[in-house]
């Protein structure tokens, strides 16, 4: 047992949920213990670090980052356990610090407006970046364009064309 609350993955649909800009989650709880899948071998779970997303093997948000891993379910790492996910191979074999912002269900535009907001709490110094951070953005063709269909609809396309952000790892961490 751990100090850490349970929750359900939180499985974005856009047919389902509406899209309200400032009650908007890109991330699950901070500091919790997610159950996402089961593909035969029991229960995935995995617990998120301080802005919500999943903890990656070696990860210290206090120290610089110097990897984001953006995407889908395949970069947020769904049914498989750590350390065997991407961000946390990634972080043991190059013995750099790893941010993974992936999350299921989620498509080209949510990425980006992710991704900008993530940029926008990096301004405001909560979180760095090292001198040559990179960036990894998985691509999942099998239903990437179908996302972009359904999200240019809604307020993410707002995130390209402007600095428009709704400052939410500030509000979700007061």
């Amino acid at each position: 047992n751990n100090q850490f609350d349970t929750y359900p993955n939180y499985f974005f649909d856009y047919q389902v949920h509406p899209l309200i800009e400032n009650k908007f989650w890109f991330s699950n709880p901070s500091n919790s213990t997610i159950v996402y899948c089961n593909e035969g071998s029991g229960l995935l779970e995995y617990e998120t670090n301080n802005i919500g997303f999943r903890k990656v093997e070696n990860q210290d948000l206090k120290e610089p980052i110097d990897i984001i891993l953006l995407g889908d379910s395949y970069a947020e790492g769904a049914c498989v356990n750590n350390p065997f996910d991407t961000s946390s191979q990634l972080s043991i074999i190059r013995k750099e610090n790893v941010l993974n912002l992936g999350k299921g269900g989620s498509g080209p535009l949510y990425q980006l407006a992710l991704l900008k907001e993530i940029l926008k709490y990096k301004k405001d110094k909560n979180i760095s970046f090292s001198k040559d951070a990179k960036l990894v953005w998985l691509i999942f063709t099998g239903n990437d364009l179908q996302n972009l269909a359904e999200e240019k609809n809604h307020f993410f396309r707002k995130y390209l064309f402007s600095n428009y952000s709704i400052d939410y790892f500030e509000n979700i961490l007061l």
